[in-house]
């Protein structure tokens, strides 16, 4: 269940590799919020609406530092880390 999850964090850290500053700060706030949404899907249990919404949250942040990378490893990074949560969404009916 929660594999969506593990690759989402293994992107947001390669991503992470290739950035600085704020958006570094920005990536490293948002595999925080992740890991604990991780926790709590290995449980198997529903989400609840305020998950729902927390994961929307995640997907919604993941955005500015995908506006803020100019190409390359970091944006391809990023890209897949956003299918990979998006995929995980959809999979969970928290579209």
């Amino acid at each position: 269940m929660a594999d969506h999850l593990q690759r989402t964090r293994k992107e947001i850290h390669r991503a992470t590799e290739h950035v600085d500053g704020e958006v570094q700060d920005n990536l490293q706030s948002i595999d925080e919020e992740l890991q604990k949404l991780a926790q709590g899907s290995n449980t198997g249990a529903e989400f609840a609406d305020d998950e729902a919404e927390r994961f929307e949250h995640v997907e919604e942040k993941l955005s500015g530092p995908m506006d803020q990378v100019d190409g390359g490893e970091a944006e391809r990074a990023l890209q897949d880390a956003r299918d990979e949560l998006d995929a995980f969404r959809r999979e969970h009916d928290l579209a």
